[in-house]
């Protein structure tokens, strides 16, 4: 409920990528709307040093846990499909606020079984 009282400005989305349930779409879609996802993240360290955040990765995670960027409000979103990890990334006064889109089991074999 985005009108809960309880969601602080300090709060980051943190979508669940479940694979083959239309993640990768939701994070275009996302890209598109002008938000900065942790998939399409860079951060600047430096006049020519860039970082490139991969939260699929637990050394990824655990990375952006070290820039802190959650803290500093870099991302709108994180996306990944590791919410154990992830979790890691936040604190209590920043917090996350976990969605996900699911997809019926079979259909989503089907899907898999497909794309190979």
């Amino acid at each position: 409920n985005v009108n809960d009282p309880t969601i602080k400005k300090s709060d980051t989305p943190l979508y669940l990528h479940i694979p083959k349930t239309g993640g990768t779409a939701a994070g275009d879609y996302y890209a598109c709307l002008g938000l900065v996802t942790s998939e399409n993240l860079a951060i600047s360290e430096g006049q020519s040093s860039h970082t490139i955040i991969d939260t699929h990765s637990v050394a990824g995670i655990q990375q952006a846990k070290q820039l802190q960027v959650v803290q500093r409000g870099i991302a709108d979103m994180i996306i990944t499909p590791l919410l154990p990890a992830a979790v890691e990334m936040f604190d209590s006064d920043h917090q996350a606020r976990v969605f996900g889109l699911f997809r019926h089991p079979i259909e989503r074999e089907v899907s898999r079984y497909y794309y190979r």
